[in-house]
């Protein structure tokens, strides 16, 4: 008796240790009856899970896909340079365009639309702060005679069974100008907040010509998102308020803010650095803290989220990061992503993970796992978001036809992923060549299995 006791004492320890060795070589979702190692479709080796060396754990996919209650399936509308929605000549020509959209995304079993109805500091809205956008029809502060495009669209949307997010982009005016400040603000529309209050502009260098931007530090900055958006939400009915993930440029800040760094910091202790951070914190935290207030006395539930760059910080600058090698949106972009998460400052979060699972500085599996663990304990829905613009046969990005659908699987068995934002509308309806064909067929085949 005593000597069969040692024995299974042994086993159990041998179990453990076994279990302990597979832990070290497989992700931290698990390894799990049923998965299977994902080998890369050019070299066929086992997929590396992360961008550091020293792990040598591999990526492995489960069998099935794993359907959540409530999944979100969204897609971005761009029409920022008229990307995914073209410029309408009359009130027919958008409602034919919008109703052929929102027609084609549902046929294709998306539920939710997140229009950019605020591409650069105007309005694909009627508005009395914001100027219409000059992506709606052809020039800025031109609108449609007698029709309100977003009271349209957001029936028609919700007539269909969708859902409608109004994206906002906050701080951008104008990218890529090759004249002076004074005198791109010149041929902004009267109306536009950026001509009324020039001193709350921003020339940002960007390589041989500028980006117009508004001043994240200025006061008046945020004041006039917010009256922004209350007025969106006092006026229509959407199911969300969403941001993207420019704030700060990619290009870097130089020093076109220091004037207002020393103006308006009122902490002279901390680093610009420190305090653009703050002015984004500061920006999101109200902005959440408004649609909160706007829900209770209304009654509504409209839903506040950010679609932020994929790499928060790399762990070997921070040891919350995640085990990657590549720009950071809290160095470079001065957008502390996790911190409103983990406050909650949002009720959704879609980190653009654009990555494919053997890229080797962002691998998607411990980028994905990063995130599933940041809303881990707060009450954010994480929603994945993934491109389709990388699908290109011959080209430096991916090249397996089921990449897509390999993320989608990996990210549904994380039991905090409540679903997926595609990037972006016209790629999803229009898929320009046989790759990404193959990546759209094997993700409804991924949501026909139900």
């Amino acid at each position: 008796m005593i000597a069969l006791q040692g024995r299974n004492v042994l086993s159990l320890q041998g179990l453990f240790f076994l279990l302990c060795l597979l832990s070290f070589f497989y992700p931290l979702n698990g390894f799990s009856q049923g998965r299977k190692i994902l080998k890369d479709c050019k070299s066929g080796k086992n997929v590396r899970y992360s961008a550091e060396s020293s792990d040598k754990r591999v990526v492995t996919l489960p069998g099935k896909y794993t359907f959540k209650n409530e999944e979100m399936r969204g897609v971005w509308v761009i029409t920022a340079w008229n990307m995914d929605f073209p410029r309408c000549r009359s009130k027919k020509e958008f409602q034919n365009a919008y109703r052929k959209l929102v027609q084609g995304l549902k046929k294709r079993k998306i539920n939710t639309v997140i229009f950019q109805v605020r591409p650069q500091c105007d309005a694909f809205y009627l508005s009395k702060i914001n100027p219409y956008s000059a992506y709606l029809c052809g020039g800025e502060g031109i609108g449609l005679s007698g029709f309100d495009p977003m009271l349209f669209m957001i029936k028609e949307t919700h007539r269909m069974g969708l859902k409608f997010h109004a994206w906002l982009n906050p701080y951008r005016v104008r990218g890529n100008i090759s004249e002076g400040k004074e005198a791109a603000i010149k041929k902004l529309s009267p109306l536009s907040f950026a001509r009324r209050f020039p001193d709350a502009v921003l020339a940002v260098p960007n390589g041989k010509s500028k980006i117009l931007m508004l001043d994240p530090g200025h006061p008046r900055t945020t004041w006039h998102l917010m009256e922004s958006i209350k007025e969106i939400l006092h006026k229509y009915d959407v199911d969300g308020i969403h941001f993207d993930d420019y704030f700060y440029p990619y290009s870097g800040m130089g020093d076109a803010d220091k004037h207002s760094w020393k103006r308006y910091c009122r902490d002279k202790n901390i680093s610009i650095e420190a305090w653009r951070r703050s002015n984004v914190d500061s920006m999101i935290y109200n902005v959440g803290a408004l649609i909160k207030r706007h829900n209770f006395t209304k009654k509504k539930n409209v839903l506040f989220g950010v679609s932020p760059f994929g790499v928060w910080r790399n762990k070997k600058n921070d040891p919350a990061g995640s085990p990657t090698k590549a720009l950071a949106s809290y160095d470079v972009l001065f957008a502390d992503s996790r911190k409103w998460v983990k406050n909650n400052y949002v009720d959704y979060v879609v980190p653009q993970i654009y990555w494919s699972f053997s890229e080797p500085s962002a691998p998607f599996a411990c980028v994905a796992d990063f995130w599933a663990e940041t809303v881990r304990g707060t009450n954010v829905k994480l929603y994945m978001g993934l491109t389709l613009n990388k699908s290109v046969p011959g080209k430096p990005f991916w090249e397996d036809p089921e990449e897509l659908k390999n993320q989608m699987l990996y990210s549904s068995a994380l039991p905090r992923t409540a679903g997926f934002v595609f990037f972006s509308a016209n790629k999803f309806l229009f898929p320009d060549n046989s790759l990404l064909k193959k990546n759209l067929s094997s993700i409804y085949s991924l949501w026909e299995e139900k």
